[in-house]
Parts: structure tokens; sequence; C-alpha cells
């Protein structure tokens, strides 16, 4: 018998998103991005020499392709073997979409949009597992979680068999792909998944993934504008990679009306197992977002830092909800549906979109009553004014709210529990 340690960060990358954990010898990491790109970097360098170290990583999952959630990713990939890729599929339309967002990237970025799973096989990564969204295929049996089980008697190692084929999904992608891609399916180096399953650790973790389809009314204006220029599916691939035709199809992409996140990969981890937290004050509220610097809002949530550590309490239940950049407005039902089983379970939420009102639903707070800890993360100083105020004020009315930034980072369990930043108006 062995005992299986334990370790999750949200990594100091400010506005962005790099999450990382490690069980036994099991490495994974969930999105690895920042709208500064020095600062992502930086933090890569740090977690690969000083978390990783010659350890592989065993999954990496990829939430959504935008700059502030994949900048990370050149260098996070380079000199690093990466047993699975798990993330959603997009068109290469979608995927030009999302290139026409964004002006000052790295050649390598529209490489990855051109051919994802070209990008990441020649960067050492073994295989690429789609995540689809479609219909459950054993109507009326939900994923459940894994009863007590006897700890693992030697290493600890991912299982993909209950993750069923997604028939649909595999369907799509020969459809919108070249030849090779079809060769890469056949030789089950690319593998179409639906979301109705999980991956596990067998006794010791398990992952649930859920994902939802692309908004085809919101992107018809883009394809209408494409269409109107003569531009072929075909040449799709090619366009993304040429400056001077992403600039000239800019224009297609502001006649998208909508906050537009075409998808989102959002993931649910837990097992058997409590979390720690390492928590300590901070004296003043220099670094606070400026949502937070009003002093009758400190005075009234009680939103300065505690004074007292958490450091070493035991918080029952060790689920964690990773929503990434979900819009819980257009997509809450579905997604609450998929978890059912798990909600009990959980007792860490990532807030999605890091903040954003416009991706927030109240009702979260409620239907999964048992989470205490709401983590944000956001830039100290950024554009979008994230965290929403409001968003905050709902948490903090009952729940503790973690923000994590630049300068701190969260730790959950294991020897680098980390001092971070608390607000909060109750008590565990």
């Amino acid at each position: 018998m062995i005992e299986v340690n334990t370790n999750f960060i949200f990594h100091n990358v400010g506005q962005g998103l790099f999450y990382s954990g490690k069980i036994g010898n099991i490495n994974f990491i969930y999105d690895c991005g920042s709208m500064n790109t020095e600062c992502v970097n930086k933090v890569v360098k740090s977690y690969k020499k000083k978390v990783l170290g010659k350890e592989k990583i065993s999954m990496f999952v990829i939430s959504h392709f935008d700059k502030d959630h994949v900048s990370g990713l050149e260098n996070l990939l380079k000199d690093r073997e990466v047993e699975w890729a798990i993330l959603p599929y997009l068109t290469p339309l979608e995927r030009l979409i999302i290139a026409s967002r964004w002006s000052t990237v790295p050649r390598w970025y529209y490489h990855f949009l051109s051919n994802p799973v070209e990008f990441l096989f020649e960067r050492n990564v073994k295989r690429v597992i789609f995540i689809g969204s479609g219909e459950n295929k054993e109507k009326g049996k939900d994923i459940t979680p894994m009863g007590k089980e006897p700890s693992p008697s030697e290493d600890v190692k991912i299982e993909i068999d209950n993750l069923p084929e997604d028939e649909e999904l595999w369907r799509r992608i020969i459809e919108q792909e070249d030849e090779q891609w079809k060769k890469w399916i056949e030789e089950k180096k690319i593998l179409p998944r639906n979301h109705w399953g999980l991956i596990r650790i067998p006794r010791v973790w398990e992952f649930v993934f859920f994902n939802y389809k692309v908004d085809e009314g919101a992107i018809r204006s883009f394809k209408k504008c494409l269409k109107e220029r003569g531009i072929k599916e075909k040449e799709i691939r090619d366009i993304i990679r040429e400056k001077r035709m992403r600039e000239e199809i800019k224009k297609c992409y502001k006649l998208i009306k909508t906050d537009l996140n075409l998808t989102c990969l959002v993931m649910y981890h837990g097992g058997n197992y409590k979390m720690t937290l390492g928590i300590s004050k901070k004296k003043n509220c220099s670094s606070l977002p400026r949502q937070l610097r009003d002093q009758d809002l400190l005075k009234k949530y009680r939103a300065n830092l505690l004074k007292w550590k958490l450091t070493g309490t035991s918080i029952k239940n060790g689920g964690q909800l990773l929503l990434g950049d979900a819009n819980l407005k257009r997509h809450y039902k579905d997604l609450l549906e998929h978890f059912k089983n798990f909600l009990p379970m959980i007792n860490l939420v990532l807030v999605p979109h890091h903040g954003s009102k416009n991706s927030w639903n109240s009702k979260i707070l409620s239907d999964i009553n048992a989470c205490k800890i709401w983590v944000v993360s956001a830039g100290i100083k950024n554009s979008y004014s994230h965290p929403s105020k409001k968003v905050i004020l709902e948490i903090v009315n009952n729940r503790f709210l973690l923000w994590c930034n630049e300068k701190e980072k969260i730790a959950i369990g294991g020897k680098d529990a980390k001092r971070i930043l608390l607000f909060s108006n109750s008590s565990l």
C-alpha cells in the first residue's frame, strides 16, 4: 500500500489562468496563459523547475483557445513529454474567429489555431482527446462518483476507458479537417470522446468534463461575410497564418454582435480526500482589486484579510470545479444537470471568466451550497474590471473569496501550501 500525496496550485499569472495539480506521480494542468506573456513564461519556468522537475505531464487540459488561457503553451511544452492533451473541438472557421480577436500574439499561436493537433504532436504530446457535447447514449444513467475504495498498491495511472466514443464529433472532424487528421484518428492518436463519462485514476481520483456546442446563430454574420469575400472553407487554415488576410477578416469579426466565447471545457476533479489550505493575513489593501478598495465596502463585508491562519485546517470533501470562461447565463441548467451527482462533493469553485458579471449566475451559490471556497484568477490592473463588484459582493456575503493575481498564488495541500488572500463575510 502506498500513500498518495496531492497538491494543487492556482499560479500567479495575473489576467489569465494557469492551474496545476499533482496526484502521486500524476501531473496535470488546466490552462496555461495570461494577457501578460512575460509573466506567464516566468511562472512556467518556475513550475517546471520547482514542481514538475524531470517528470512528464500526464494530462494537459485546455478549456478554450483564447490568448489569456494558452499564451504559456509554447514554453510549457518545450522539452517536456505530455501523455494526454484534452481540449474542445473547434472547426477551422471557429478557430479563425479566435485568430481575428488578437493582434499582439506570437506566430506560434496562429500555428496552434491553424492546426492544433499538428502543433501539439510536434511538441511531444502523445495523444489528443477532443471532448464533445453529444447526447447521453445511456438514457437515465448519470455519471456517478466512485465509492470508497482501497488505496492503490502500485503507482497511480490515468485510465480513459470510461469516456465513451463520440460518433457525431468523429464525423464532424472528418468533414472539417484534412486527411492527416483522419489518419491520426485511425491510429488512435486523436480520440473523439463524449463528455458523458469520466477519466479515472483508479481508487484515487476522477475527472469529469462538460462542454457545450458553439452557437451557430452567433457566428452566422461572420460566415456570411467570409462567403461574400469569396473565401472558401478549405482556405481557412492557411488564412489563419497569414497576417494580411487576418487583418482583412477582422472586418467580418466586427459583425459579431454578441460577447462571444465559442465554447469552454469545464472540469471537475476530486477524490476521497480532504483539502488543506494555507492562508495568511495581510496588513493593507494596496494590492487589492480596485473594486474592493472602498473602505465602507471593506468594513461592511469584512473583506479585509482575516487575522487568523487557516494553515493545516482540513475542509470536508476535496472536489474542485474549474469553470474556465464558461457562461453560466446561457448554459447553467445543462451544466448543473451534468454535475448533479458531484455537487455535494465540491468545496472549491473557480469563478468563471475571471469574475465577469456577464458570465455569472448567482444561483450557483445556492445550488452548490456546500462549497465554501470560491477562487478568482484576475490581474490586479486589468482593463476589464474583473472581478465584477457585483460578483464579489454576492460571493463574500456568505462564502470565502480567494483572489489569485500576479503577486499571489493559491496552493492547496502538500508542503507548498502558500499564503493567499482571503475575503469573507462568513466563517467555515
